[in-house]
């Protein structure tokens, strides 16, 4: 006998319970977007391996660590998309530009990066993510952050927690990052190895280091919101106040950074009880177009891993209003009734039949584990008579229906 084959180390099947519970948390989301203006953008899941690599930094774990590349037949280098914010931006500089501004997106699509799979952490894991493209309004922020605090609220998320910090611009963070390189230096001894490794690509990202024992002497580091300039100690006070107007609670947290090099101004993150990393991570990243050949153009936006988010919420999709089985048993009706039971679907009812089986009592045994509400039951006498028994799967209450009315009365109800 051959071997099984078994889904890749880091990656999942999704069927059942899990996909229909995936699926309400996207629709979820959808529900809170797209009224709002946001409309869906789907990326190719393979870009030009030199995109990732301008917009993260060579330097980045992403690309330096995680990146699934590959060369094709014409020796182009093609990296299957570890993030979509650097894709979004590059078809919004292909083409939706031309939009009216700003772009406003959510996308929810597969990414993909060779890290140490853990509770949390696939290498093919799915996000539900926002993008607005084409405006610096601090409002613009608040509005992307308040809108996914009604979505996880929606869902349910238990101990919703935000933190928030700005990490200026391209005016004020270089001086800032020389004070905090001096004091990484004055304390070098106290940091672990990967800090020290920071330190010599991006002394920012030593702030983001979750060794206890680094962060408590990380404590005492300068505070980047000590040291922005005005315009970007104005943008963040503005995005602080518009929130305060919402109601959407948020701790100031200094040391909150974004890993990829792109991020100005605001950043985000969202935490929950029951997980120990963030279950969604955002910012502004006004610097991102011109890295990847474009003009300035500023944008801001958040994405959320969906397998971290159903770590600790599983919302229930809606109730079903009733679902009917047709158990036909005689074989010549089958015909018949499977045409009928596609009229039923085309008037709105959620029907399926037995397929495989003759026997009554396993077709009936089949709806109760389906969960179904009714059973169209058709065997030899009811063929020769034209009509079908309608049996309730609640009350165990049934009666005869003639064949040419039957779709009116499963539309109908019971």
């Amino acid at each position: 006998m051959s071997e099984r084959f078994q889904p890749p180390r880091g990656t999942r099947d999704w069927f059942g319970d899990d996909a229909a519970v995936r699926r309400n948390v996207i629709d979820l989301a959808r529900s809170v977007f797209e009224p709002a203006g946001y409309g869906e953008v789907v990326t190719p899941g393979f870009e030009d391996t030199e995109l990732f690599a301008r917009s993260s930094g060579e330097t980045s774990d992403v690309v330096s660590k995680e990146m699934y590349s590959f060369e094709d037949r014409s020796g182009r280098s093609l990296t299957l998309r570890p993030e979509s914010t650097a894709p979004v931006m590059r078809a919004y500089l292909d083409g939706m530009s031309r939009l009216p501004q700003p772009v406003k997106v959510w996308y929810c699509q597969s990414h993909f990066r060779y890290n140490a799979v853990q509770r949390g952490r696939a290498r093919e894991h799915y996000q539900f993510g926002v993008e607005v493209i084409g405006s610096p309004d601090a409002a613009v922020d608040a509005e992307v952050i308040a809108l996914q605090h009604r979505w996880y609220r929606l869902c349910g998320v238990p101990e919703l927690r935000l933190e928030l910090n700005s990490i200026g611009d391209a005016t004020c963070r270089p001086a800032y990052v020389a004070l905090l390189e001096e004091f990484i230096d004055a304390h070098i001894d106290e940091l672990d190895d990967e800090c020290l490794e920071r330190r010599k690509t991006n002394a920012l990202r030593v702030l983001d280091c979750k060794n206890p024992s680094c962060q408590a002497v990380l404590a005492a580091a300068p505070r980047i919101t000590d040291h922005l300039c005005d315009d970007c100690a104005a943008h963040f006070a503005e995005v602080r106040r518009h929130l305060d107007a919402r109601g959407v609670d948020y701790e100031l947290v200094p040391t909150l950074v974004r890993g990829l090099d792109y991020y100005t101004r605001t950043a985000w993150e969202w935490s929950a009880a029951g997980l120990a990393t963030s279950i969604s991570g955002g910012g502004r990243y006004d610097g991102l177009a011109e890295q990847i050949g474009g003009p300035p153009t500023p944008g801001v936006g958040f994405g959320a891993g969906l397998e971290r988010l159903l770590e600790v919420v599983r919302p229930q999709p809606p109730a079903a209003g009733g679902s009917v089985l047709f158990a036909v048993i005689a074989e010549q009706a089958r015909p018949r009734l499977f045409a009928l039971m596609d009229e039923a679907r085309a008037a709105g009812v959620t029907a399926d039949a037995a397929y495989g089986s003759r026997r009554l009592k396993r077709m009936l045994e089949l709806a109760s584990k389906r969960g179904d509400t009714r059973v169209v039951i058709v065997g030899d006498d009811e063929w020769e008579h034209e009509q079908a028994t309608v049996r309730d799967m609640t009350s165990g209450e049934q009666r005869g229906v003639a064949l040419d009315e039957l779709v009116k009365e499963l539309a109908g109800g019971f």
